[in-house]
């Protein structure tokens, strides 16, 4: 009573009504001062329908190349399920296929993704991965054919990109180590392949996204777990002279705190949006989820990965003006209003980024003057995949204060190096045309897939300022987080077109 009264009288009050007055004509210039600019008017065209190229995408040689690709791993999938159902001590293998598949495949792969978040580190293999692939990819042939279903339509750039990643395999840099890396992409590209091609309904969605938020939490209770008890610090992450009184850096399940980050930034806003619009929840669990979010976030805080809360931010940012652009401005005075109020600790630690004298950032910056003539040796061809080739070529360009480098601390630079000119320009491809498709997703009001369009589309545009720092495919499971994330970006897609065909 007391609450709700007092409530009423802020909510009547002539100076909330006049904050309100403001904000709201605040927001609505910033919105006509968006449609007004050089940038919306050139871009627009663009997207002017739900995708520009949807007609091409069916008949392109790639597509057509990968559909009969995809009719002939079938067709061999068909005729080794029928020869081993008729072998009396391998039947079991098949009756055991046929139990899985009555689950959903969507919550499979999702199970079995959980399973390998939550393996810690000193116990990972990378073998995890494509065991994992390998038994998804048996069970998904194996519903395709039984199911008559056909393989998802992905844009011809994904399929170019695959062929040049199998293209330089045995030309560029040295053999094996070429293998062993395209495991992890072989093991990635699975993941993504099922998820989009599995996923059928928000329903299936929304379960897949709070199966993968299991991991999410037990990683962030053992983060808070490791920040209690303390974690070493490790020079190698943190310069103690700029930041001294900075404590170890949590890193949970994973290598490093900044792998643990980029996971965190991958799937915490999935798994927030499968929460908030799941059906048929009670108010108490409803509220208790939601405060459950708290203890991933203090673990992004506690990571001290500067690059994952710019991400962060900027995935906030993009998710707040999909919704409603007028709000901008005033979650812009929020924002700026809470800087005083954080922890000392990290208010250091993120101003030392502009501080001139911190050795993470300049490293860096000698890592990219090394990379920049790497361009020189092989500016078309690539020099093939994984961290031993990268240090072959990068060795002779290198600078004396910048000799430890596994790879260019930057995903675009590190396309081009590994893949080539073409690799990258395929990739990027792939990459604009999922977020192209996704944002039309977003935009399109009333559509039961908005609220999940939003979120991961703007988790992967959050992502893009780590890949701009951080080389975010090199380690497997972030790999593996992240191509899950466009394999659900592209089941969305799938089935808003289905709902625009619809409708």
């Amino acid at each position: 009573m007391i609450a709700e009264f007092v409530k009423n009288q802020i909510d009547g009050s002539f100076v909330f009504g006049l904050v309100r007055r403001a904000e709201h004509a605040a927001g609505q210039a910033f919105v006509r001062a968006g449609r007004r600019s050089g940038i919306v008017t050139a871009v627009g065209p663009l997207f002017a329908r739900f995708d520009l190229f949807s007609a091409k995408r069916g008949d392109s040689f790639f597509c057509a190349l990968a559909a009969k690709l995809y009719a002939v791993l079938l067709a061999a999938a068909r005729a080794v399920y029928s020869g081993i159902s008729r072998v009396p001590g391998l039947r079991f293998l098949t009756t055991a296929a046929d139990a899985l598949l009555k689950l959903r495949l969507s919550d499979l792969c999702a199970g079995l993704m959980t399973l390998m978040l939550c393996v810690y580190h000193d116990r990972w293999s990378n073998g995890y991965m494509l065991l994992a692939a390998i038994f998804l990819a048996v069970l998904y042939l194996v519903r395709a054919f039984r199911q008559e279903n056909r393989a998802a339509r992905l844009p011809a750039s994904l399929y170019l990109f695959l062929l040049v990643g199998f293209a330089i395999l045995p030309v560029t840099g040295v053999f094996t180590e070429n293998l062993r890396m395209s495991v992890y992409f072989v093991a990635a590209f699975t993941f993504f392949f099922v998820f989009a091609g599995s996923v059928e309904t928000t329903e299936d969605l929304r379960r897949a996204l709070m199966i993968l938020y299991i991991a999410v939490l037990y990683n962030a209770v053992l983060a808070v777990i490791q920040s209690h008890y303390g974690v070493p610090i490790n020079k190698s992450y943190t310069d103690m002279e700029t930041n001294p009184d900075m404590p170890g850096r949590i890193y949970a399940s994973f290598f490093n705190p900044n792998n643990f980050a980029e996971i965190l930034c991958l799937l915490i806003p999935g798994c927030f949006a499968a929460w908030i619009t799941a059906p048929r929840v009670t108010k108490t669990a409803r509220a208790l989820m939601g405060l459950s979010f708290a203890l991933p976030i203090l673990a992004l805080v506690l990571t001290y990965s500067r690059s994952a809360w710019i991400s962060f931010a900027l995935t906030l940012a993009s998710t707040v003006g999909l919704f409603n652009i007028a709000l901008i401005p005033i979650a812009i005075v929020l924002v700026i209003v809470a800087v005083p109020f954080l922890p000392q600790g990290i208010k250091s630690r993120f101003l030392s980024l502009f501080s001139g004298t911190d050795t993470s950032v300049s490293y860096r910056m000698l890592i990219w003057q090394g990379c920049g003539g790497m361009m020189t040796e092989s500016p078309l061809g690539g020099i093939g995949l994984g961290p031993n080739n990268f240090y072959d070529v990068y060795s002779r360009f290198m600078s004396e204060d910048a000799m430890q480098a596994p790879h260019s601390h930057n995903l675009f630079w590190e396309i081009w190096f590994e893949f080539g000119a073409i690799g990258l320009l395929t990739y990027l491809g792939f990459f604009l045309s999922s977020m192209k498709s996704t944002l039309l997703c977003a935009l399109r009001r009333g559509s039961e897939y908005r609220v999940f369009s939003i979120v991961l589309f703007s988790t992967m545009f959050g992502m893009l300022f780590i890949s701009l720092v951080e080389y975010v495919w090199f380690y497997p499971r972030t790999m593996l987080c992240f191509f899950t994330i466009l394999g659900l970006m592209w089941a969305l897609i799938r089935m808003a077109a289905k709902e625009a065909k619809k409708a």
